[in-house]
């Protein structure tokens, strides 16, 4: 969902008062007492924007007036400003992390400039949870009225899309590039998106970036060109906001991505929770699985328990069930369909929670039933594009093989950066209806580490097929020092996790045992 952040009026006496307590709080705190450049520097570009005159803070004028660089300072063969102001900023992330927690006003320097902001930061419980997330810039213009008109609803459907990412938060659209640091530093949300739009010669071009609010650094980035024409009504707004949101707001997408490898303290045991799990979806492994577990109760232990939290948990109970790591299978399937079902009591449209339940009906052969969830998931998040992947597992898994195939390819056409191992229903249903060159294919792509063993499992039955039978008890051996039981009994494994008429079922086993002969 979208939200508003307060910012404080740098103009009203009250604010006033308010920003030089805050200024005060930080020039006298262990981050900035043994800076004294940087207690400078901060001191000067807060003074000036108190005093009305924020529009004439550049480069030039904090190197002479803040640093005493002398009039001859000249910013272009001399980078002592900005390499200031970065540590400043460095500085600012510090000590609001630590000592400033509390401040109820934050001073923000957003990258790229020297105007000092300031926002009034929620506080105690209703202080926003750090989670991944992005503040969208209203799109800028260049060109006639049509570029304005693009740009404005590009914004707004970007935020809107955006919204429908359950993995994500989303602050905005903002109109100054400024405001939208202050609401992220102010929200916990680690990422700004900002894009512009721009019409010429009957051309139309989109291009859009997502920078980081902890360095501004360019995390991901994407364009597009068409013509003119096309900006008759509002497809290509729309079709754009979809492909962005696609590959912003997935649990694999830039957002999710760029906290899992940025953020090391969660801040709460749920964020957490949530930061394993995507750890988990990107990596595919055994040992991913148990870390989230491990994660997720502590959450539950902890108190938390949102619709959220009880669909992360469901799908971990699922994976442990079908990757054969489960103590007692049957009651990891019940713990999986409980935990999904409380979270849809919770919260009805958790396409999450369905997608759990008809992984859950696949392996308990409820064929129709595990249709009627993944139908219901695609319906809630028709967009999303590992949500369309996971519906496409289960299609597959209750024998429309085609559709299934459909969905998931749908899936890597809308986000690219779908992890390898997603493909290997791909790669299964090829073997099941006899198209073995494009399983091996396939399966090439599919992890053989970290207890995955679909991997060399598609690529053994598909290289026996092919008669490469050397290379493929290489692959039948790697499988069996994961999952011995899928060797010993592979009838009994097939049958039971997927809906395969008999003479499917025979050929799948012929080629386990061939490769492993």
């Amino acid at each position: 969902m979208t939200e508003a952040v307060t910012l404080v009026d740098a103009s009203s006496d009250y604010d006033r008062e308010e920003i030089v307590d805050a200024l005060q709080r930080v020039l006298t705190s262990n981050e900035f007492r043994q800076a004294p450049r940087s207690r400078d520097f901060l001191a000067y570009v807060v003074s000036e924007t108190l005093a009305g005159r924020a529009e004439r803070l550049s480069e030039r004028t904090v190197g002479r007036r803040a640093l005493e660089r002398g009039p001859e300072f000249d910013g272009r063969t001399d980078s002592t400003v900005r390499v200031r102001a970065t540590r400043v900023r460095t500085a600012l992330e510090r000590y609001y992390a630590g000592e400033g927690a509390d401040d109820p006003v934050q001073i923000v320097l957003a990258p790229g400039s020297y105007v000092a902001e300031f926002a009034r930061r929620p506080t105690g419980e209703h202080r926003a949870a750090p989670v991944p997330g992005v503040v969208v810039v209203r799109m800028s213009s260049t060109g006639d009225e049509r570029a304005s008109a693009v740009a404005s609803s590009l914004s707004e459907a970007l935020a809107t899309t955006l919204s429908g990412y359950p993995e994500i938060r989303v602050v905005g659209p903002t109109r100054l590039r400024g405001d939208a640091w202050v609401a992220a530093r102010g929200l916990g949300v680690s990422s700004v998106l900002e894009g512009r739009v721009v019409v010429r010669d009957g051309r139309a071009r989109m291009t859009v970036r997502l920078l980081s609010t902890s360095n501004g650094e360019v995390i991901w980035s994407d364009d597009d060109e068409v013509d003119a024409s096309d900006l008759a009504g509002f497809d290509t707004e729309h079709r754009w906001a979809r492909g962005i949101a696609a590959q912003l707001g997935d649990a694999v997408g830039a957002v999710v991505r760029h906290e899992l490898h940025t953020r090391a303290d969660p801040g709460s045991p749920e964020f957490g929770a949530r930061l394993a799990f995507y750890s988990y979806v990107e990596r595919g492994t055994v040992d991913s699985i148990l870390e989230a577990t491990a994660a997720a109760d502590d959450a539950l232990a902890s108190g938390a328990r949102t619709s959220t939290l009880l669909s992360i948990r469901a799908a971990l109970s699922s994976s442990a069930y079908v990757y054969g790591i489960a103590d007692d299978p049957g009651a990891e399937l019940e713990r999986a369909a409980s935990f999904a079902r409380e979270s849809l009591a919770l919260d009805g449209a958790n396409a999450h929670a369905h997608l759990v339940l008809g992984s859950v009906a696949r392996d308990r052969r409820q064929w129709a039933l595990g249709l009627e969830h993944a139908a219901a998931a695609v319906r809630l998040r028709p967009y999303h594009p590992s949500y369309l992947v996971g519906a496409g597992i289960t299609v597959s898994g209750c024998g429309e093989w085609q559709r299934g195939a459909s969905l998931i390819l749908e899936g890597h056409r809308l986000h690219p950066g779908q992890p390898g191992h997603t493909r290997a229903w791909l790669a299964l249903g090829h073997l099941v209806l006899g198209d073995d060159a494009r399983a091996l294919a396939e399966a090439g792509l599919l992890p053989s580490e970290g207890g995955y063993v679909w991997g060399p499992l598609y690529r053994a039955m598909a290289l026996a097929s092919l008669g490469h039978e050397k290379q493929a008890r290489a692959e039948a051996a790697l499988v069996a020092s994961m999952r011995p039981d899928i060797i010993d009994d592979p009838r009994t494994y097939f049958d039971s996790r997927m809906n395969v008429a008999p003479e499917q079922l025979d050929r799948l086993v012929r080629l386990v045992e061939s490769a492993s002969a």
